[in-house]
This record gives structure tokens, C-alpha cells and sequence, in this order.
């Protein structure tokens, strides 16, 4: 029986830093460049898209997102399936994905095999992926990220003025989970202190 069209199809994906036990996997193309990814998916008529957001600079992370934006612009990409992994919940990266039309992230843990999930398509209905909104419905509106040394970021609750620091377990178990709808803070936000003051004329 002959393989289907679609089935020879590839699938593109972008990751900065290449798994080597991907290499040689057929129907399987990993680029390490976002122009060059952006290029061959143009030119590649891929079965799917996938990008790994990964970055160590803001704008290393602008560039990403700008890549899924023109993805989804494009005549030559717009209909294929694009999805985004993300290893760590991110409510403003995840608000600009919405906002560049991606539908479709993942967040895999770090001992989940990475290739059963790519192979998945995005809107094959696999618990792997998640719909960008209701990642987004999930966390917590007030989650702020401020800047810190060597390009790295902390995030802050906006519900307490920013002056509170949002550990790891935190974010997990509350306020990236419908559990934030029950905190205290989100149920009662601290003003900011400049509107405050506002308040007092």
C-alpha cells in the first residue's frame, strides 16, 4: 500500500540545542537557527511545526516569538499545525503566543520523553498539548516578571505590589494552577503604592 502524501510529509523543529539521539530519525527535521528554520519551513511543505522556546536573553526570546508571529502570518505556514514547548509556565510569553495566533503549547516535564510528544500533533487531541488560552486561564492574571542579574528574570506577585517573590513551588502548586482563584491576594489586590497614594488626595 502506498504512504500516504501527508505521511512523507517532515516535521520541523526548532531547538537551540539539538538532541544528538535525534539525528537520523526519518520524517524528522531539527534546526538549530531560526532563520534557517524559518527558511526551510517556507520552503519544506512540513506536516507540522514545532518551536522550543528557549532563551537566555530577552532578546534572544523577542526572536522566538517574532518567529512564531511570521509563522502564523505567512500564506506558506499559516495552516500548519504549530506548536511551542515551554519548560516552565510563562503568563507573558504565553499572552504574546495568544496574541501571534499560536494555538498549541506543551510544558514537558524534565523526565518525559521529549520525542513522544513531538510527534504528536497539536491538535490530535493528546494530553501532551494544551490550548494558549486555557494555559492562560489557568494562571494567575497578577504574575509579574522583573529583571535580575546575568539576564535573568524573577516573578513577582502583582496582587501584593510586586514585592513578593514567587518561589517554584509556589507558581506549581498556586498560582500557575485554578488553585490561584482561592488566594488571598487575588481575591483582595493590594494597590499598587503610586495609586495608593493617589487614593489619599
Amino acid at each position: 500500500m502506498p504512504v500516504p502524501e501527508t505521511a512523507k510529509k517532515p516535521l520541523m523543529i526548532y531547538k537551540r540545542d539539538p538532541l544528538p539521539a535525534w539525528q537520523g530519525v526519518a520524517g524528522l527535521e531539527v534546526l538549530a537557527s531560526p532563520i534557517s528554520f524559518l527558511a526551510r519551513a517556507m520552503e519544506g511543505d512540513p506536516s507540522q511545526l514545532v518551536v522550543f522556546l528557549e532563551w537566555s536573553s530577552e532578546q534572544e526570546r523577542s526572536t522566538l516569538l517574532e518567529l512564531c508571529t511570521v509563522l502564523r502570518r505567512s500564506l506558506a505556514t499559516r495552516s500548519v499545525p504549530l506548536g511551542c514547548l515551554l519548560h516552565e509556565r510563562h503568563r507573558e510569553v504565553l499572552a504574546s503566543l495568544r496574541q501571534a495566533a499560536v494555538r498549541w503549547v506543551s510544558f514537558p516535564a524534565a523526565d518525559q520523553p521529549l520525542l513522544s510528544t513531538l510527534l504528536l500533533a497539536p491538535d490530535s487531541g493528546s494530553e501532551a498539548w494544551l490550548r494558549v488560552d486555557e494555559a492562560l486561564q489557568e494562571m494567575c492574571p497578577h504574575l509579574n516578571y522583573l529583571p535580575v542579574e546575568g539576564g535573568r528574570e524573577m516573578c513577582v506577585c502583582g496582587a501584593y505590589r510586586n514585592r513578593m517573590v514567587l518561589g517554584r513551588q509556589t507558581l506549581r502548586n498556586l498560582c500557575q494552577e485554578s488553585e490561584h482563584l482561592n488566594c488571598p491576594y487575588f481575591l483582595d489586590p493590594h494597590q499598587p503604592a503610586a495609586a495608593a497614594r493617589r487614593d489619599t488626595y
